[in-house]
């Protein structure tokens, strides 16, 4: 049995469950990538918050192996939003990695030592 996807599933929600607890811990750490025009809409910091949250739910689904396939595509997309916003930077050229990591992912037949797995018997 292949176990690539396996580590892979692992690496990704582990990067995106630290980067989510990180936002949640000190969000105004991360206002700054935020572009401008977000303050017309609500605070910066509750936009970080509410982005941590929403990539705690994607990676405890990685983690655990639930709904794999999507899961990782809403995260390429995800990625692909903010690779958009922030334009060409280092920032950005990391999250095209994680990017082309999920889309790997969610492009797996199988996923072994998953809730799915386990699911699909």
């Amino acid at each position: 049995m292949n176990y690539s996807s396996v580590v892979l599933r692992f690496g990704l929600g582990a990067v995106v469950l630290w980067f989510a607890i990180n936002q949640l811990i000190n969000p105004a750490a991360w206002t700054g990538l935020l572009p401008s025009w977000t303050s017309n809409i609500l605070a910066a910091e509750t936009i970080i918050i509410m982005n941590g949250i929403f990539e705690i739910v994607l990676a405890v689904m990685l983690l655990a192996g639930i709904f794999i396939r999507v899961a990782s595509i809403v995260f390429a997309l995800h990625l692909l939003n903010i690779i958009y916003l922030l334009g060409y930077n280092p920032i950005a050229v990391r999250d095209f990695g994680l990017m082309v990591a999920a889309v790997a992912l969610f492009l797996q037949k199988d996923y072994p030592l998953s809730i799915d797995s386990i699911r699909k018997r």
